[in-house]
């Protein structure tokens, strides 16, 4: 007896799956594969980045599956060097392609009946890294204007190619940086999961904005953002395009959401325009984060309407796509996971405050 317990999966049951709980519709998301990714060390503030083996960096694209998405602005081959931003399949994947047929539950299924009995459905999707930037030291925010354009363009792009596939119904953009945020690699790159379901938090959010309308004859993203411009402590930065405030019930501290000004609620109906106008917000905000908080671990993520799919009613009223800042100066405690709350212990409006502060100026000024 003793040792250490293998987390490797032992068993040739390969194939992810989507489990439920029976009592709360909880979705999770059994990936056994994923206990072989392959974890790097990240160094300390005052260490450099060793890029070692690391395989985002450029000159080692065979080190990355095929990529599926790259732009190279002096062109080039597939797979070669020259390379702005670069998306490739994830090599662990916690969805996969072709894992079985697409899956759906039964109104039925997971009745007190059936408790634990073959409720499982197969892992189908789609589950892709965004590499960010060619440099291992370094991330978009670092590289000025035009390479965070790039790596938001590569978004809405794989958004597009996944609304054009049969049987996705939601995507979900990630970005995991430090290793408490979740990252294994510290090369700066985020993530893609496209699905044949819908999240129950999009789901909530998509019901939300329906109920609202119905309530109020109004939009709610639309209300919100009228609320929140009106009291004006809480925004951090309103552009011609974005509006970036800091939610008035922020479950993080130093949270922050970004919301087009116009009705748009699927984030790959975006223009040209304003892909590159968001790059530029985020680039500002990442560089307003770095130096209000340091090199402090953080997660991303993007919220987007439905991607075409027969599976779901039409795009939610009023409902906008937005994008969600959350870093990690505080880890999820026994509270939060057991009762699904948050404690925050900086006031949204004091957050907006600091942001603003550290907010560095549209020219592309970098302190």
């Amino acid at each position: 007896m003793g040792g250490k317990i293998d987390l490797k999966p032992t068993d040739d049951r390969s194939h992810p799956e989507y489990r439920r709980d029976p009592l709360t519709g909880q979705i999770v998301i059994i990936a056994r594969q994923r206990a072989h990714r392959p974890m790097s060390r990240f160094p300390s503030d005052d260490e450099d980045l060793p890029s070692g083996d690391c395989p985002f960096c450029e000159g080692r694209e065979t080190m990355t599956p095929p990529e599926v998405f790259a732009i190279r602005p002096e062109g080039g081959a597939r797979d070669s060097v020259g390379w702005q931003v670069r998306v490739v399949p994830n090599k662990y994947p916690a969805l996969m392609v072709g894992a079985g047929e697409t899956p759906s539950w039964s109104e039925h299924s997971g009745h007190l009946g059936d408790l634990l009995q073959d409720d499982a459905l197969p892992g189908v999707g789609h589950h892709e890294v965004v590499i960010e930037c060619p440099d291992h030291a370094s991330s978009y925010h670092r590289h000025g204007d035009a390479q965070a354009g790039a790596v938001f363009l590569a978004y809405r792009e794989r958004l597009r190619c996944f609304a054009r596939k049969e049987g996705i119904a939601s995507a979900i953009v990630f970005k995991n940086s430090g290793r408490s945020a979740g990252a294994s690699q510290p090369h700066a790159h985020s993530q893609i999961i496209a699905m044949p379901l819908v999240p129950p938090i999009l789901e909530r959010e998509w019901r939300g904005c329906d109920d609202y309308w119905r309530e109020n004859g109004r939009h709610y993203f639309a209300n919100l953002l009228d609320a929140e411009r009106s009291h004006g402590e809480r925004i951090v930065e309103a552009t011609d395009d974005f509006v970036a405030w800091c939610p008035y019930a922020s479950r993080f501290p130093y949270e922050l959401c970004v919301c087009p000004r116009e009705e748009q609620a699927r984030y790959d109906e975006a223009s040209d325009h304003q892909v590159e106008a968001l790059g530029a917000l985020m680039r500002r905000l990442m560089l307003a984060m770095d130096n209000a908080l340091g090199s402090v671990a953080f997660n991303y993520f993007l919220h987007t309407a439905s991607l075409d799919s027969p599976n779901v009613d039409g795009v939610p009223a009023g409902f906008r796509w937005h994008l969600e800042i959350t870093p990690r100066l505080e880890g999820l405690a026994g509270f939060e996971i057991g009762s699904g709350m948050y404690i925050n212990p900086v006031p949204p409006d004091m957050a907006a405050r600091d942001w603003r502060r550290y907010m560095p100026a549209a020219d592309g000024a970098t302190s």
